[in-house]
């Protein structure tokens, strides 16, 4: 959550927001930011307060109005309240994402309990992998895929659960490298388990291919 607010005087802007790191339960930044306008001696802060007469009290001493400051403390607080009952059904969808990961684990050994950041950076490195040219034989290259259908896997088994909308958002990009990187061919490589012909991944053969698995 982030607001931009500003005084009627037009000296400050009050910002408040609320930052999460992908594949984090917990802000990574949480703040009130008071800074100048252009021209103004620079008195930025960022805090962190435990009540709206807290609030009020640095936008005084800042040089705020009274009556504004107040009005303008309110305002804030309930942003805060916003943003952690944000945070509170954020932890929430972790917990479940975990909980998922943790269903999958005997189907999934070797990839169960990897978090968000782990599973988009193999990706990353996989597809980067296949751009420049793969040389290692079908079997490698059947697991390797292995990997996008676990992605996939928790993705629909969390619908509307942010933290796996995260990472599917993080994979796309370099889906479509993956696409581009590679052809589609009749057939999958390797088992499409529950997925079917919906497994688009495994029908994908690398356009530079040292081994040739026909």
């Amino acid at each position: 959550m982030k607001e931009r607010l500003e005084t009627s005087i037009g000296v400050f802007k009050l910002a408040w927001g609320e930052r999460f790191e992908l594949g984090s339960d917990s802000p990574a930044e949480t703040t009130l930011t008071l800074a100048p306008e252009s021209g103004q001696a620079d008195r930025s802060r960022r805090t962190w307060f435990s009540s709206a007469g807290g609030i009020e009290a640095f936008l005084v001493r800042a040089g705020v109005p009274t009556d504004e400051a107040r009005s303008l403390s309110s305002d804030l607080w309930e942003q805060r309240w916003l943003a952690e009952e944000d945070h509170r059904r954020r932890r929430e969808e972790f917990r479940e994402f975990r909980r998922v990961q943790d269903e999958l684990n005997e189907q999934w050994r070797g990839m169960d309990g990897l978090s968000i950041f782990r599973l988009v950076r193999q990706w990353i490195a996989f597809v980067a992998v296949v751009e420049v040219g793969y040389d290692d034989t079908w079997e490698d290259y059947t697991n390797e895929l292995m990997l996008r259908e676990y992605i996939a896997e928790l993705c629909r088994q969390l619908p509307g659960n942010r933290v796996a909308a995260d990472l599917a958002e993080s994979v796309a990009p370099w889906d479509e490298r993956f696409r581009a990187a590679t052809t589609e061919e009749p057939k999958p490589f390797g088992l499409t388990g529950d997925w079917g012909e919906e497994a688009w991944w495994a029908y994908r053969r690398p356009r530079l291919w040292a081994y040739d698995p026909d």
